[in-house]
């Protein structure tokens, strides 16, 4: 077994397909991949029990009812043990306004990856 096999990686996406797709990815990297709806309730409850070694890979727009800013602050009000990886189809500037946000509350920002995600990215950013 290997030794990231305890390791939970939550994949928080709208589009089912892409959260398959990043899911399969991690998987293949060693993690175990849990596939979060994008629902408040939901989301707590996946990463209610993350430990330090897990990761949270966040899409930003999730929709109309929630999005990634919103997940940051509550990340950061249940003081989130895990690192966090943030995606987006948006530019880099987005992706570093949120990472920079993350890590005002305290989360452990693993990276912040464009769309579309590879493997090549995940690694980087779990590895890293």
């Amino acid at each position: 077994m290997s030794e990231k096999a305890g390791r939970a990686a939550f994949v928080v996406d709208d589009d089912d397909l892409t959260r398959q797709v990043v899911a399969a990815y991690v998987e293949h990297l060693g993690y175990r991949p849990v596939e979060v709806q994008p629902d408040r309730t939901a989301i707590a409850d996946a990463i209610a029990d993350a430990g330090t070694d897990d990761v949270l890979i966040l899409d930003i727009i999730l929709g109309p009812e929630l999005d990634g800013f919103e997940v940051i602050r509550l990340l950061g009000d249940v003081a989130f043990h895990g690192r966090l990886i943030i995606v987006s189809g948006f530019g880099q500037d987005y992706l570093q306004t949120l990472g920079s946000l993350a890590t005002a509350l305290s989360i452990r920002v693993a990276g912040a990856l464009a769309k579309p995600v590879t493997p090549a990215d995940l690694e980087r950013c779990l590895n890293g």
